[in-house]
């Protein structure tokens, strides 16, 4: 299952004031690559859309590239972190033999204190004491 992690979005900017001649050439490409437009719709988009002065569109591309290099170390982290992590009920079970590390638990004690059966637990239970054994979980 894929989680968005975020969600950058842009528009349209131009850097010179928009010509009629600009906009019949864009439709001529527009027909000639076959795409469906209604050409009502398109000028007044066209007609419509921001002019920025070139500096002021380089800070701003700048600053949507420092945007999208911190969204993508976040969501690497999260990748990692997600990759690395257990599935809940063997954080429950973790849980379980952290709290009672002392005691000899069994399999049917650590078993009722996460939602399964005994036997579809097992080889959870069994990779949580393998983790145990190589001293990863440390008393109180």
């Amino acid at each position: 299952m894929k989680k968005l992690s975020g969600f950058l979005k842009t528009g349209q900017v131009l850097l010179q004031k928009p010509s009629k001649k600009a906009f019949r050439n864009a439709v001529q490409m527009i027909k000639e690559l076959k795409l469906s437009q209604e050409e009502q719709h398109l000028e007044e988009s066209y007609f419509k859309t921001p002019v920025l002065p070139p500096q002021q569109y380089q800070a701003m591309v700048m600053l949507l590239k420092t945007f999208s290099t911190q969204l993508s170390t976040i969501a690497e982290k999260l990748m990692i972190e997600i990759a690395h992590s257990d599935p809940l009920i063997v954080q429950k079970a973790k849980e379980v033999m952290r709290k009672r590390y002392s005691e000899a638990l069994t399999l049917e004690e650590i078993a009722s204190s996460v939602p399964v059966s005994p036997s579809s637990s097992k080889s959870k239970i069994q990779r949580v004491n393998w983790h145990r054994s190589d001293g990863l979980f440390e008393e109180g």
